[in-house]
């Protein structure tokens, strides 16, 4: 493993990501960013897509629910997640 891994993204191409496949931002945001190869997301609720309401279940449903939305079934290629 590597010691340090060092991305400049300043120079990337960015897109902005909105897919109809999961809960619409709340507010004027976008559902992910995308530049070069790495994906940022943030700001995910623990949202039923078909329904809209909110996962309630506890941390553990909700957080199964964040990364079903976002399309992940395993987390190994995600680098890091903050939950709060």
């Amino acid at each position: 493993m590597p010691d340090e891994i060092n991305v400049q993204i300043d120079d990337m191409p960015k897109q902005s990501i909105n897919t109809s496949g999961a809960p619409q931002p709340i507010g004027p945001y976008v559902q992910a960013v995308r530049a070069g190869d790495l994906l940022f997301i943030s700001g995910q609720l623990p949202l039923d897509p078909t329904t809209g309401t909110l996962v309630r279940a506890g941390v553990r449903a909700q957080t199964r629910r964040v990364i079903e939305n976002i399309n992940k079934k395993e987390v190994g290629d995600v680098v890091s997640i903050l939950l709060f």
